[in-house]
């Protein structure tokens, strides 16, 4: 076999691309863009997913004894859940793409799944946090 490549697609050394290379972690976005290192800070999206998470336990367990109107509930919380969510995703991006405009952006592809194997119950909560 092979060796196992980190990178998708392999580009000549000599092609001419801007990119920003970005690596997720948990309260943190860490980009290199070829010259220098970035941190963005993802924290407050962080807290909206524990806060959002923490609200909806209330409303499954309101859910479960309520039948039809806990079921209605829980479907308009989730919808605006995601809302919230993708609004912030969206602006964030929204403001990467001021900051680095023209550029290719490489992120990383992370299997939550396998993540999860290898953490103990406290981090596992963390990482099911993340968007």
């Amino acid at each position: 076999m092979g060796k196992k490549s980190a990178f998708r697609y392999k580009l000549p050394w000599s092609t001419p691309i801007n990119f920003l290379a970005i690596d997720s972690n948990l309260y943190t976005l860490d980009a290199y863009d070829g010259e220098k290192f970035v941190t963005f800070s993802i924290k407050e999206l962080y807290t909206l997913k524990y806060g959002v998470q923490l609200r909806r336990s209330e409303i499954q367990s309101f859910a479960s004894k309520h039948g039809k109107k806990g079921k209605e509930l829980m479907r308009k919380y989730s919808h605006g859940e995601r809302n919230r969510v993708i609004d912030y995703v969206y602006k964030f991006v929204n403001q990467l793409l001021k900051m680095y405009p023209l550029i290719t952006f490489v992120i990383e592809k992370l299997n939550k799944q396998g993540m999860f194997n290898d953490a103990n119950d406290k981090f596992s909560k963390k990482i099911s946090r993340t968007v």
